[in-house]
């Protein structure tokens, strides 16, 4: 299981996207809402879940977009349901 991540430095701390790869460039729909899973905006190097993990720690905040993504930091008590929307199927969550 493979993931996308880009890491932005701001002024308040270092800002982390991340993305399943097999949706990386994919807009996904439901109703008025988008959720677009840009590849200027998520995809700089590929990660594992380990490196996952490790680039969490260091965030301010971080953009999470996938079903794989999200149901493993679930699963490793980094996010919660209740933290957690769903457009067309896809899972998607901000951690601040």
């Amino acid at each position: 299981m493979s993931f996308f991540s880009k890491k932005y430095d701001t002024e308040k701390g270092i800002v982390v996207a991340v993305c399943d790869e097999d949706i990386s460039g994919q807009i996904f729909e439901e109703n008025e809402l988008v959720l677009d899973i840009d590849r200027d905006f998520f995809c700089d190097v590929l990660i594992t879940k380990t490196e996952l993990l490790e680039i969490l720690k260091d965030a301010h905040t971080a953009n999470i977009c996938g079903n794989k993504a999200i149901e493993f930091l679930v699963e490793n008590g980094i996010l919660y349901e209740a933290h957690i929307k769903t457009i067309a199927g896809v899972k998607y969550a901000m951690m601040f």
